[in-house]
């Protein structure tokens, strides 16, 4: 799995994109913030938006993509900082 591994977000919404590549081809690519993972849009080009509160300066992000075996990758994670 690729993308940005430090990312910056201003607003309210943290924008994660990258690329996921499996031999079996995958199906879908998830990402968490605490510990329920969610679909992120896309499959070997993927992107998620993650509402980040007000409040927050930094956000620990961990994405996986699982492929038609239903075999589930290793965790890559984010860590993302507010933009001053």
């Amino acid at each position: 799995m690729r993308g940005s591994l430090r990312p910056r977000f201003r607003s309210r919404t943290l924008r994660l994109r990258g690329t996921a590549t499996d031999d079996l081809g995958v199906t879908r690519v998830e990402y968490a913030t605490k510990t329920l993972f969610r679909p992120a849009k896309g499959t070997t080009a993927w992107n998620a938006r993650i509402p980040v509160r007000p409040a927050v300066k930094r956000v620990t992000v961990k994405i996986r993509s699982v492929d038609s075996e239903t075999l589930v990758s290793a965790l890559k994670t984010v860590r993302a900082r507010r933009a001053s």
